[in-house]
């Protein structure tokens, strides 16, 4: 391969401003990449990829049900050296007050993509490293986790194609794994909130679907029942049983890619956004049907008593008690790019506004009381809540007029 050789460090910070933490501010290296040959040339667009949004089960990105609040935080923000400056950093990392950043060499970009939470840890996929100017992938993907508290990050598992969606349960974490013409359903036990110290193995390949496809381009999960649901951009939606066994088609796409978007569930149906419309199919296997028609639906979220989602800059509520049969009411409208949503009932709705100049916002239920929550992110893909903290990965770019990247972020700010 052509070009100069780069030698690229990637380096983690984990900065954290909390009464409890402060002063908190570890650095951990990850060793060096093997070089890799760059010539300039158009860069990777991090607009590019698989079509992302939130949702979840309270535990997945963009999850439900976190509780407390917070006020709006300060504009201080982390840079990938460690240090703090008033308003956005070089790196598109403004507004949080904590996270994790990943720095690398001007020449390889990495990715990190969805962002999961529990009760310790804050868990995200990372698509990996892409040499800018040549449009490659290296396929040395990985999912990662770090204390919400401070520590240092470890990886759940390494050497993946193409890490994506992601679910944390109590005894496992689950993701997406997509490498271009077909992918799997991963998965990692975890032992007590530990990670097990078994490898990633496969726990769904979408064997036995009625078009003998298999998984082409699975791009988000939920996890419900003891079964794995989860959106694949050319076969549908499918469903599988953790325990093994034939998958089941709950809902064919028309086959072209990016239509569906997101997927969440609760204890009675599983819920997916699919271009015009926003649909629900039972668990217990009954049909699908419509919730409501849309312009173009993206990222969805359910609480206890409503569906959200949002739809052509605007964010959208629906009683469950009245699904398909009560219209949706608006709750936020006039945004640039609703992303990736969460909610909150006792707090409110969050979502992330995905561009070169993206924000994570908030609002109450009614519409209330909108705030920023961060400002210049650098598009602001997976959303995830904590009782006291939102969280969301920024993808980064490589702006084709740069002659370089920005490496991706996952952050965090408390709420």
């Amino acid at each position: 391969m052509g070009g100069a050789a780069v030698f690229a460090r990637l380096a983690i910070t984990f900065a954290v401003t909390s009464p409890a933490l402060a002063g908190c501010d570890l650095v951990l290296g990850l060793g060096d990449l093997e070089p890799r040959g760059a010539d300039s040339g158009s860069g990777f667009d991090g607009t590019t990829g698989d079509a992302p949004s939130g949702g979840g089960d309270g535990s997945t990105d963009g999850g439900t049900g976190a509780d407390g609040t917070g006020d709006a935080p300060s504009t201080d923000a982390t840079v990938s050296d460690g240090t703090a400056t008033d308003g956005a950093p070089p790196d598109g990392g403004g507004g949080t007050d904590g996270g994790v950043d990943v720095d690398a060499a001007p020449l390889l970009y990495v990715t990190p993509q969805r962002v999961a939470v529990d009760s310790r840890y804050v868990y995200w996929t990372d698509n990996g490293t892409y040499v800018y100017g040549l449009g490659e992938k290296n396929y040395d993907g990985k999912v990662m986790r770090a204390p919400l508290d401070g520590g240092a990050p470890e990886a759940v598992a390494t050497g993946q194609y193409g890490p994506y969606g992601i679910v944390v349960t109590p005894t496992a974490v689950y993701w997406t794994d997509n490498w271009g013409q077909s992918g799997d359903i991963m998965v990692v036990p975890l032992d007590d909130g530990g990670i097990a110290g078994l490898p990633a193995t496969v726990v769904a390949m979408g064997s036995g679907l009625p078009n003998d496809q298999g998984l082409f381009l699975p791009q988000l999960l939920t996890v419900a029942q003891g079964v794995v649901y989860w959106t694949d951009s050319f076969v549908g939606v499918v469903s599988q049983p953790l325990s093994g066994g034939a998958a089941t088609l709950v809902y064919a796409s028309s086959g072209t890619a990016y239509q569906l978007l997101d997927i969440t569930s609760d204890s009675n149906n599983v819920y997916f956004t699919y271009q015009t419309v926003v649909m629900a199919a039972p668990l217990d296997g009954g049909a699908a049907f419509q919730v409501a028609a849309a312009g173009n639906a993206e990222a969805i979220a359910v609480d206890s008593t409503n569906l959200y989602y949002s739809d052509q800059g605007n964010i959208l509520t629906i009683p469950l008690a009245a699904l398909g049969t009560a219209a949706p009411t608006p709750i936020v409208g006039g945004l640039g790019n609703p992303w990736a949503i969460a909610v909150d009932p006792a707090r409110g709705i969050y979502w992330t506004e995905n561009g070169p100049s993206g924000t994570v916002g908030t609002a109450a239920l009614d519409g209330g009381n909108i705030q920023t929550l961060a400002s210049q992110q650098l598009f602001p893909w997976g959303l995830a809540l904590t009782p006291t903290a939102v969280w969301w990965a920024n993808q980064g770019n490589c702006p084709e007029d740069d002659g370089g990247c920005i490496p991706g972020s996952v952050q965090s700010q408390s709420r």
